[in-house]
């Protein structure tokens, strides 16, 4: 049998490796199309939130406004316990609390009115 099949078996060996590698070549390929397609979407997702991060930003001056004209806003310092202490001045109509506090009592904010937080 040997003799009868050895050089089709001989050919089939050859054409398997050849398929492996290139299998082998395009798994490497599927790879990284893969991870550069979840990198770039990482960056661009990482791109949007500091866009959206940098437009929720407030001027002193618009605060200033917003409080003078005596607008319906809610304004809580975040600033830590030790900084407050060293400087224990609020703006006016401030509430203190520190991050702890925001994420246990953020059901007490309204909902219908603009929030404002700041920190330094």
């Amino acid at each position: 049998l040997g003799m009868l099949f050895g050089k089709r078996l001989e050919w089939l060996m050859g054409s398997m490796r050849t398929m492996g590698t290139w299998l082998g070549a395009i798994l490497v390929g599927i790879l990284l199309a893969g991870l550069g397609t979840y990198m770039l979407w990482k960056i661009l997702a990482r791109k949007r939130f500091l866009r959206r991060l940098w437009v929720a930003r407030i001027s002193p001056e618009e605060l200033k406004r917003k409080i003078e004209s005596e607008e319906d806003i809610v304004i809580v310092d975040l600033r830590h316990p030790l900084e407050f202490d060293a400087d224990p001045v609020l703006i006016p109509g401030a509430v203190h609390w520190n991050v702890e506090e925001l994420a246990q009592r953020r059901r007490q904010l309204p909902q219908n009115r603009e929030i404002i937080l700041y920190c330094s």
